[in-house]
C-alpha cells in the first residue's frame, strides 16, 4: 500500500527531516518527500502540482518530546 510505504519512508527519514526542517511540514507520497514548507497549505499545494495526486501522508517535524508535550 502507497501509504504504508509513505510512512516507512517518513520514520526512516526522520531524525535528519527534524534536524533541517524543525517546524515545517514534510509531505510524503510514493515513499518520498514531495514538499517541505512552513506553512502546510502551500505544502500541500507544492505537493498536488509536483505529483497531481489528491491523497499524501504529511507529518509535523518536531522532536517527540515536543510532539508528546503538545499533546499532555
Amino acid at each position: 500500500m502507497i501509504m504504508d510505504r509513505d510512512i516507512q519512508a517518513y520514520f526512516k527519514m526522520e531524525k535528519e527531516l527534524v534536524r533541517r526542517h524543525r517546524g515545517k511540514y514534510a509531505v510524503f507520497y510514493n515513499g518520498k518527500p514531495v514538499a517541505i514548507e512552513k506553512n502546510l497549505s502551500i505544502a500541500l499545494k507544492k505537493a498536488k502540482k509536483k505529483t497531481g495526486a489528491r491523497e499524501f501522508f504529511v507529518h509535523p517535524l518536531y522532536p517527540f518530546k515536543e510532539q508528546v508535550n503538545a499533546i499532555v
